[in-house]
C-alpha cells in the first residue's frame, strides 16, 4: 500500500510537471 502512495504521489508531481511546463499554474489539491 506504501507502494501505491508513492506511485501516486509520483504520477501527480509528473502531472504538474507536465502542466507547469505548458506554462498552465498546478491546481491546488482540492
Amino acid at each position: 500500500m506504501l507502494f501505491d502512495a508513492l506511485l501516486a504521489d509520483t504520477l501527480l508531481e509528473d502531472i504538474a510537471g507536465q502542466r507547469a511546463r505548458r506554462g498552465v499554474p498546478p491546481t491546488p489539491p482540492a
